[in-house]
């Protein structure tokens, strides 16, 4: 019995013993190291967040967390390679690494006999740099948006590659969303945002732009059937509406009829160039207006009205912003430039005009009031 006894003992010492080493060796430094760099390798963040914790309480460690730094080690081999080298090195030596970006710290007691481990990384901040000031710019990194602190860093993140989108309001009231991958790994790391670049590049703000030139247009029309009244004409500076003005009293003075039809522009937005002046913001752009004229002089009655011809113009346009009006009013109109062909140019805005209208004007025809004109 006494030998039984024994027996029983000695093999439940041995199988206590075989469970000890074995939970041991589990909770080691280097099995842990294996663990987080399988994990790195298998993508699998929720081994990896478990094994993870950050160096502030500002900063909570979850899967979706964990994913910049996942993606970062996953894709840079070599970078795995070094920092799995590092930190076997660094266990051995019972040392931090050099740079203090991954530390292996003990974590909490598994019955007493066992330290685990978890592998503390250094938080990061972002800042921006700018060549204005950004109104309430949010950075989101993921699905988390960022705080700014006293500094005016946004953070904290865990170090890896993080998709940023970097949201703000542009000086005509605009938001203008810009997307940037970057990779977080040496510290705090500044982001350069170009304002006027990233403004140029929305499509909102193209669309205002040859929205305004378009609508300038129209009301051209519509100044034409009303005896030529330059008052109709909107989306103009007021600059620019005496000098139509002085135009339009040489055109009564010359011709009999007067026909146009606008049909729709495009604009070259690789020539956009805004510059904020004295005078206000202003935008100089090639474009080409699709439009059709006839005129029949007053001295030619001998010739019959000129049949209507589609013409394609170059023009150089420059546009002034109206803070009141939240428009871009045209101020300037160069047709003296070269040709240029809107076919070759890689990034448009065009403004089609789905039901263009013939605008008329014909000396001799009556008024509102009754007035021969």
């Amino acid at each position: 019995m006494m030998k039984k006894r024994i027996v029983v003992l000695s093999t439940a010492s041995l199988l206590l013993l075989v469970f000890f080493m074995t939970i041991h060796n589990y909770y080691s430094k280097e099995s842990t190291i294996d663990r987080f760099f399988e994990a790195i390798e298998n993508e699998d963040s929720k081994t990896l967040h478990g094994l993870i914790q950050s160096d502030t309480d500002k900063l909570k460690v979850t899967e979706d967390s964990v994913e910049p730094f996942l993606r970062y080690f996953h894709k840079h081999n070599d970078q795995r390679n070094k920092l799995k080298e590092q930190l076997l090195a660094d266990s051995k030596e019972n040392r931090k690494t050099k740079d203090d970006l991954i530390v292996m710290e003990p974590s909490n007691k598994k019955w007493v006999f066992f330290t685990t481990y978890q592998f503390e990384v250094k938080s990061h901040y972002i800042t921006l740099e700018t060549d204005g000031k950004l109104q309430d710019a949010v950075i989101t990194a993921g699905k988390k948006k960022l705080a700014a602190n006293e500094n005016g860093e946004y953070g904290p993140l865990v170090i890896g590659e993080h998709p940023l989108t970097i949201a703000f309001e542009d000086p005509f009231g605009n938001t203008i969303e810009v997307e940037k991958m970057l990779d977080l790994i040496k510290g705090t790391e500044t982001v350069a945002i170009d304002q006027l670049e990233e403004t140029l590049k929305n499509k909102t703000f193209q669309d205002k732009v040859a929205a305004g030139a378009a609508h300038y247009y129209q009301t051209y029309g519509e100044a034409l059937t009303n005896n030529l009244d330059v008052e109709k004409i909107q989306n103009s500076t007021s600059e620019h509406k005496k000098e139509l003005a002085y135009l339009f009293e040489y055109v009564k003075t010359i011709t009999k009829n007067y026909d146009y039809t606008f049909y729709g522009l495009v604009l070259n937005a690789a020539s956009l160039n805004l510059t904020n002046t004295n005078e206000g913001w202003k935008i100089i752009v090639d474009g080409v207006v699709d439009q059709e004229s006839s005129i029949q002089l007053s001295d030619a009655d001998y010739f019959a009205l000129q049949p209507a011809e589609k013409s394609s113009d170059s023009v150089i346009l420059t546009l002034m912003y109206d803070d009141q009006k939240k428009s871009w009013l045209v101020e300037k109109e160069n047709y003296e430039t070269y040709e240029k062909d809107a076919a070759k140019w890689t990034n448009k805005i065009e403004k089609v005009i789905e039901t263009p209208t013939t605008y008329k004007w014909r000396k001799g025809d009556i008024d509102s009031v009754g007035i021969p004109i």
